[in-house]
């Protein structure tokens, strides 16, 4: 069993890469926590003088929730203590895994890949929580430049949808204060250029867990 962290900015790419993953990996199980957002009457969260939510903080999210249902999920599978993939004798490139540079379909056999249980834990803020980057044995960080991150949130539609002016207001400059604390936890990461394509991301990962 390998529990991987994915974070990083909005519009990176972390959860498109955790569906491939997820598609390569069939014994796997991933943890969204875009799925631990507290309900939108909740009194968890922070609201400011025109009744918008800061959906990039941690009291956003019922952290706790998540962190039970990983610890258990790795509870179900301790005697798999299996810590990597496969040992390939060489690096895993876009070529050897997409059909090609244009798509996110892959080319592998999953049945190549049955022997491995990887639980994905993703979302902005999961490495934040010490306890649950305490329980990933692979932590990855996806950074992102405010132009392309701007350029790509455009595109997006969210329930609830975004407010006027709320990325400049919330989304990056949070993003940027919670890698700074993230950082300071102490726990190492290997960070991703989130500007790059997803078929490079996804091999870093692949490479990285091989």
């Amino acid at each position: 069993m390998l529990v991987l962290g994915i974070s990083g900015a909005t519009c990176s790419g972390k959860t498109t890469i955790c569906n491939i993953l997820r598609r390569i990996f069939v014994n796997s199980r991933v943890f969204n926590q875009d799925d631990y957002y507290w309900p939108e009457d909740s009194k968890n969260h922070i609201r400011d003088e025109n009744s918008i939510i800061n959906w990039e903080v941690m009291s956003s999210f019922n952290m706790n929730s998540m962190y039970t249902d990983i610890h258990n999920e790795i509870k179900k599978y301790a005697d798999n203590q299996k810590k990597s993939v496969t040992s390939r004798g060489k690096l895993w490139k876009p070529e050897d895994v997409f059909v090609n540079t244009d798509s996110y379909d892959t080319k592998l056999d999953p049945a190549d890949f049955e022997h491995v249980r990887l639980i994905i834990v993703e979302g902005i803020l999961v490495l934040n929580d010490t306890r649950i980057s305490d329980l990933c044995d692979k932590r990855y960080f996806l950074e992102l430049d405010y132009e392309t991150c701007w350029h790509r949130r455009q595109s997006r539609t969210y329930d609830p949808e975004d407010q006027e002016g709320y990325f400049k207001k919330y989304a990056w400059p949070y993003y940027l204060a919670n890698l700074k604390e993230f950082e300071g936890t102490g726990r190492q990461a290997t960070f991703l250029n989130g500007a790059h394509s997803i078929q490079t991301n996804l091999c870093s990962i692949l490479n990285g867990i091989s």
